[in-house]
């Protein structure tokens, strides 16, 4: 993870996510994780929210 995540690294993980067919996501470590978990999380719950996911 690198700090403050881009925009491509949260559709990276966005598309990761949906591929895995999980139903959860888990943040683990600090600040930069935790912000790409939730906005890939709203993103998967809200795809509108974000034209570009």
């Amino acid at each position: 993870m690198i700090p403050n995540p881009t925009i491509a690294v949260v559709q990276e993980g966005l598309r990761v996510f949906r591929q895995s067919g999980a139903d959860y996501l888990i943040a683990i470590g600090g600040g930069s994780p935790q912000d790409t978990c939730k906005a890939v999380g709203i993103i998967s719950a809200k795809p509108r929210i974000c034209r570009r996911a």
